[in-house]
């Protein structure tokens, strides 16, 4: 039976060999890979051939040798998930099931891939695998005169009658880039938003799959709307089309924020924007101090010919779902992130497979669980991977992970393992065949495309235990001095007299934009960036500040002493000046209550009281009426002259004077008794 499989195979058998951009040897080293993948998401139908295509790929700098490519079938199907992924993932070194086909290839220079059409005939497929559901395995041998390199997909036959059946629920996410200080400039809308661009392909993927889940990141429409009439045609109709969906939108947190990072630096609860009201800041490059956005006025108050901001509502206003969800980036959640989140408002986590400790029980009962009293979903890790994989392309490894992805489902559907799966791609990564992907799974019939929400709440949710996971400390180090930095912008804001949002609000979507997700790994820049950011809130604050201080001397009993202020701000601020002496020699009588205008200095007057002579320290503080600490204090050393003594010099130099007036006055009227006498 075997010797005819192989002559069929060998009269069906057609390669179509194509080379990419040859690179020049430049050394005698050769590292052959291989890749086999099925077309059409490897779903066969009885009676139908098998198409497969292949890919071997040099990445050494020789050239490979030609070679012999043997392909495979297994006849019988999966008995589990983990069966088929850990024959994939793990070929071994020998070629398992029923040898179907043997083809050559070709010589590949170093640095080319060479791919191979194999077209199996359906008498051939139909001799080794019969009607009976399932996927199996379709495997393909590299074999160039060293140790042979095996690859290994899934095929997955689906009778007419099959009655298997399983719930899948995947997401789209639509996010903001890296990159942006908490809104997308308009200039950079079109590039997101015309044909190709990140939202423009994550709305096809949405359109080609209504059950998906759109997870909104808030950045988006209040990046569009926030443009006005400077947004492209292209955005426009974008948010238009995303309004128009019938997919369920669930709200991610703004700037899709690194919710596990913004607990770890400090935050209190998600972050989100104060206003919009002040416009954004711009970006900066490595090294550069960041300005205004093409967005946003050149100073904090709106230019005369900026069309008014509109409301923070209009801004981010959306119909979501009533779901929100949290998106931890996975192994980063604790024990304490759940509570944290739940009071954030965002009642449901989003959770991997990998961290919770899994169980049989809990697979079968679908991604709905619980850990302790918090609500989580759990997506499957390997699934997640599958597809974040297919959707990154159409080359033969995509395509061989959808048809593993479309192989894992199909067991899934067979031995019910899983009722409901749960697969997320990669939250901003590179997707271009998302809406491709989406399209072939939502079109087996034996697949239920199922939403977020009808999966947070179709179900008891089975308990399951937490993997403790942690930010690394290399991240949480500077995003706790950029939380406190903006902390600290916002205490000064308490004390600007009108119009505080237009200059705070900013600086918190600045903030929005170094703790969003999208940072994650592999975008480099994040610590260059977070500290640019850093810096700018500390000169933010740096607005408020001493001005011409120096030692001063204190002459007197009580008065005051002069401490000179500046307020290099857009909008008038009151402050309270107050000071501490470093010992008994000077007592500070109270603080004082400075109103400082914009961009502008004023002498403010502390109550002081002098006691001994000497020298003391005296540490002023500028402060809001709340008690927040502007900046840092500044110590000034003040040399005493006591008030008793100058009073003493006082009383000395009246009586010397009368003294002195005393002589005068005697030796007069001797003088004039003298001339009485004379004459």
């Amino acid at each position: 039976m075997r010797t005819a499989i192989r002559l069929a195979a060998g009269a069906v058998v057609a390669a179509v060999l194509s080379a990419l951009t040859v690179a020049p040897a430049q050394a005698a080293t050769t590292v052959p890979s291989l890749s086999i993948a099925p077309r059409d998401a490897g779903v066969l139908a009885p009676g139908s051939a098998l198409d497969l295509d292949l890919a071997v790929t040099n990445r050494g700098t020789g050239t490979l040798a030609g070679g012999t490519i043997r392909v495979s079938l297994e006849q019988a199907p999966m008995v589990g998930v983990d069966t088929l992924t850990q024959q994939i993932e793990h070929p071994g070194a020998v070629l398992q099931g029923f040898l179907v086909a043997t083809t050559r290839s070709p010589s590949v220079p170093g640095g080319t891939t060479a791919r191979i059409h194999v077209r199996l005939a359906k008498d051939v497929v139909d001799s080794v695998i019969d009607a009976t559901a399932g996927a199996r395995l379709v495997g393909a041998e590299l074999d160039v005169g060293g140790p042979p390199v095996l690859a290994y997909s899934a095929v997955t036959r689906i009778p007419k009658d099959f009655g298997g059946r399983v719930r899948l629920g995947t997401v789209v996410p639509v996010t903001a880039p890296p990159g942006t200080t908490g809104v997308v400039p308009a200039g950079e809308l079109g590039m997101l938003t015309e044909p190709g661009g990140a939202w423009r392909r994550a709305v096809d993927a949405a359109e080609a799959d209504p059950e998906a889940t759109v997870l909104l990141d808030p950045e988006v429409q209040a990046s569009i709307r926030f443009a006005g009439s400077a947004a492209p045609d292209s955005a426009t109709r974008l948010l238009a089309d995303l309004d128009g969906l019938p997919n369920e939108v669930i709200r991610l947190p703004y700037a899709d924020g690194d919710v596990t990072l913004q607990h770890a630096a400090g935050a209190s609860t998600v972050l989100a924007p104060t206003t919009f009201a002040g416009g954004a800041v711009s970006a900066p490059a490595p090294g550069a101090t960041p300005g205004p956005t093409a967005t946003a006025s050149p100073s904090p108050s709106p230019a005369p010919t900026r069309t008014a901001v509109p409301s923070d509502a209009a801004l981010l206003g959306w119909h979501y779902a009533s779901t929100d969800v949290a998106w931890p980036v996975p192994g980063t959640v604790s024990p304490a992130d759940l509570p944290y989140l739940a009071a954030s408002g965002y009642p449901v986590t989003m959770l991997s497979s990998s961290d919770v400790r899994d169980t049989a029980a809990r697979r079968a009962a679908g991604p709905h669980a619980r850990v302790g009293s918090s609500s989580v979903l759990v997506a499957d890790a390997t699934a997640s991977r599958l597809l974040a994989a297919a959707a990154s392309g159409s080359d033969v490894p995509q395509d061989a992970a959808l048809a593993e992805l479309v192989g894992l489902l199909g067991t899934d559907a067979l031995t019910h393992e899983a009722s409901a799966v749960l697969a997320v791609p990669a939250r901003s990564g590179h997707a271009p065949e998302l809406a491709r992907v989406l399209a072939q799974l939502s079109a087996q019939s034996w697949i239920t495309g199922t939403s977020l929400g009808t999966l947070a709440h179709g179900s008891s949710p089975t308990a399951v235990r937490l993997r403790p996971g942690s930010v690394p400390a290399d991240r949480v180090a500077p995003a706790k001095a950029a939380v406190a930095g903006e902390a600290a912008v916002r205490e000064l804001g308490t004390a600007v007299r009108t119009r505080a949002g237009t200059l705070t609000g900013p600086q918190r979507l600045a903030l929005l934009g170094v703790l969003s997700a999208a940072w994650r790994s592999p975008q480099p820049g994040w610590v260059t960036a977070v500290r640019a950011v850093t810096t700018q809130f500390h000169d933010f604050v740096h607005n408020v500040r001493f001005d011409r201080l120096g030692s001063i001397t204190y002459v007197g009993g009580s008065g005051s002493l002069p401490v000179y202020l500046t307020n290099q701000l857009e909008e008038p601020v009151q402050v309270v000046l107050s000071g501490t002496a470093s010992n008994g020699r000077l007592h500070i009588q109270g603080s004082e209550v400075v109103d400082i205008p914009a961009q502008s200095g004023v002498k403010a007057k502390l109550p002081v009281r002098s006691i001994s002579n000497g020298q003391v320290a005296v540490t002023f503080t500028i402060s809001t009426k709340d008690g927040h600490v502007i900046g840092k204090p500044a110590t000034v050393e003040i040399a005493v002259n006591a008030g008793w003594e100058a009073f003493g010099a006082v009383v000395f130099l009246a009586a010397m004077l009368a003294l002195f007036g005393t002589g005068v006055y005697r030796n007069v009227r001797r003088a004039r008794r003298r001339l009485k006498a004379g004459s």
